[in-house]
Order: structure tokens, then C-alpha cells, then sequence
């Protein structure tokens, strides 16, 4: 079968386009433009991953805290100090909960001495086990007659966002932690 014209000259286009396809490929445009697209392309999926792990951290910073419990100027410094005993004494005599020193995995005072005010530093304390954070949680209420105070130890962030939504809402709602979260409850809800 003979070739026609037209199909000579739609083959000849065919190679002609092919060459110049391998021909731009090979560019020194086109690899300018191909390593732009790439590069901006990796920055952003490493841009997305550092927010991951920056999320992951803060999730497991939140887990690593989930067992503090704050005890503020309940007990006067003594030298020397026990702060285990001190707390295991307060539990039982102020918040009416057994806590066995067996429960406590670290209690230490937090902060600079400060010696012209005269208030003691607070007291933080790890807890082994989740239940007995709640259980003294539930009974800080106890404290409040005495001027003293239990609450979670939050990150340096969800101190901040706790007393900004304790600021803002002071008068149409209460504002409270639990877990590590920071809730607010309308008064009228």
C-alpha cells in the first residue's frame, strides 16, 4: 500500500513534535522550572510535618503532665522539709482522702525561695496514678475556706489560655480544667 501525502507529511510532524518535546526536556528552562516546582513542593510537605511533630509534642507533653497535680501555699517551709509527708498529711487532714506515700512518685517545691514575702513556695507532686489526682482534684473545694489551692500543673500555653478565658468570661461563665483542657460553662446554660 502506497503512503499517501498527507500521511508523510502527519508523520513528519509526529517525529518533528517528539524532537522538540526531548529537545525542551533537555533545556536548561526546563530543569529551572522542574527544580522549582520540586523544591517548593518538598518545602511545604517539610513545613507540614514540623506542624505535625510539633502537635505530637505538645500531645506528649500534655500525657507526660497528666499526673501533676499543684499544691499552693497549703504548707509553711520547714528546715528540714519532707515534702512527701507533708503532702500525705494534708490529703488526709484537709481533703479528707487517703493518700498513702506509695501513691506519690515526686513531691518537690517549685520556684525561687523568696524570702521577703514570707509565703512558701508551692508544692508539686506526681502522683502514680490517674484516680488519685481526681480524687484530690474533686475535693480542692475543701481548701478554698482555708486559703489554699489545688489545680493541674498545664503547660506554660494552657496557663496562659486558662487565665485569658478566665479574664474574658469573668462575669457569664465559669471557666475550668479537667485532663489538661480548659472548658467553659455558661452560667445560664
Amino acid at each position: 500500500m502506497s503512503k499517501t501525502r498527507s500521511k508523510v507529511e502527519g508523520e513528519g510532524c509526529h517525529v518533528n513534535l517528539d524532537q522538540k518535546i526531548e529537545s525542551f526536556m533537555k533545556s536548561d528552562d526546563f530543569r529551572a522550572v522542574l527544580s522549582t516546582a520540586i523544591n517548593v513542593a518538598v518545602e511545604a510537605a517539610i513545613k507540614c510535618l514540623k506542624n505535625e511533630f510539633v502537635e505530637l509534642i505538645d500531645v506528649r507533653m500534655k500525657a507526660l503532665k497528666d499526673t501533676n497535680t499543684r499544691l499552693k501555699r497549703e504548707v509553711s517551709k520547714k528546715e528540714p522539709e519532707d515534702c512527701y509527708d507533708e503532702v500525705v498529711k494534708l490529703c488526709d487532714r484537709e481533703l479528707g482522702v487517703a493518700n498513702e506515700r506509695k501513691e506519690i512518685d515526686r513531691a518537690h517545691r517549685i520556684g525561687k525561695p523568696q524570702h521577703d514575702d514570707g509565703c512558701p513556695r508551692a508544692i508539686i507532686i506526681k502522683l502514680k496514678s490517674f484516680h488519685s489526682k481526681l480524687s484530690i482534684l474533686k475535693n480542692k473545694r475543701r481548701l478554698q475556706e482555708k486559703s489554699l489551692c489545688a489545680n493541674e500543673d498545664l503547660t506554660k500555653i494552657n496557663q496562659q489560655l486558662l487565665m485569658y478565658a478566665k479574664e474574658k468570661c469573668r462575669d457569664t461563665a465559669s471557666v475550668y480544667t479537667s485532663d489538661g483542657h480548659i472548658f467553659v460553662k455558661r452560667k445560664y446554660d
